[in-house]
């Protein structure tokens, strides 16, 4: 858990110009929350996803709340996930999400289900609820990648699913 003591995420700051967080845990479930944190100037190089955040645990359960993610970027051509990156079940409620880019998909978010290590997770679920997003793009644009502030990729009909309550795009 971590977690700002006022709730007020102007008053934590993680500035990760070279580093994000990773969890890669095996066996068993990995639970992670995160609350009232701005992350501010993330840069993926390697891995290439997720530029403040990857949550790549197997299975991952991420409850993420009232948290800026701002100005976040990718230096490899095929990056995922400006901001965040999500490999299992995650929940953002209350996030603003601001100026992110990514190179390949997903401004802001980038959340996939088709890694056959995660495929035992049976519930892949990514919830979004009054989330907001402003100015995240994605900047190696063609007609194969997606999703400016959100991108989801779930190439099979097992229980894998975004779903998006009050957000403001």
């Amino acid at each position: 858990t971590l977690r700002s003591s006022t709730g007020d995420p102007q008053d934590v700051w993680i500035d990760n110009k070279a580093a994000h967080i990773q969890d890669n845990a095996s066996g068993g479930k990995t639970h992670i929350t995160m609350s009232g944190i701005t992350f501010a100037n993330g840069r993926a190089n390697s891995p290439d996803r997720g530029s403040s955040i990857y949550f790549a645990a197997n299975p991952c359960y991420a409850v993420v709340s009232n948290c800026v993610f701002r100005d976040a970027s990718q230096d490899t051509t095929y990056s995922y996930g400006g901001a965040v990156a999500v490999c299992g079940h995650a929940e953002f409620v209350d996030c603003l999400f601001t100026n992110n880019v990514g190179r390949r998909a997903g401004g802001a978010i980038y959340a996939d289900s088709s890694s056959t290590s995660y495929a035992a997770n049976e519930d892949g679920m990514v919830y979004l609820t009054r989330c907001k997003f402003y100015d995240n793009i994605i900047t190696n644009g063609n007609a194969t990648h997606t999703g400016g502030a959100v991108s989801f990729n779930s190439p099979d009909a097992k229980m894998w699913g975004l779903v998006l309550k009050d957000c403001e795009f």
